[in-house]
């Protein structure tokens, strides 16, 4: 049977509770997690080799994109079935709903607050995002 790489689409949300490995740094804690979904999702799929993951990461999380891209480079070295894979990141903006002025804007800072009228009524629309949306990889 010939080698064949697949994409396979995943609508796993990471969890708010997530273990580190020794570090306090924000982003380990989060690769720590994508790895053991990843790993999770390649074995459901029979995946001998994983490609490239992509992921969606909304700025309320203030991830440092290449902070992230560094410790998923290192983390990944200790898993055989990932240690070439590489990470797609798509980074959504933070879009708030004023409730009492319905006015929508989109954040530059993270902070919780109406461009408008100032109030602090508001609801986040988009910006919490925190998603594998793919995986590819070599299948058996």
């Amino acid at each position: 049977q010939d080698d064949e790489w697949i994409v396979t689409q995943s609508d796993y949300v990471c969890p708010r509770t997530i273990t580190t490995r020794g570090s306090n740094m924000h982003e380990a804690s989060i690769c720590d997690s994508i790895i053991k979904s990843i790993i999770s999702i390649a074995e459901k799929e029979k995946m001998v080799e994983v490609g490239v993951v992509t992921l969606i990461i909304g700025k309320i999380h203030h991830i440092v994109e290449d902070v992230m891209h560094n410790v998923y480079n290192i983390m990944v070295q200790e898993v055989p079935l990932l240690k070439d894979s590489s990470l797609v990141i798509d980074i959504k903006e933070v879009k708030i709903l004023c409730n009492n002025c319905n006015e929508e804007s989109i954040l530059e800072e993270v902070f919780f607050v109406c461009e408008k009228c100032y109030s602090q009524n508001i609801e986040v629309i988009h910006g919490k995002e925190l998603h594998i949306v793919s995986v590819q990889g070599l299948i058996e």
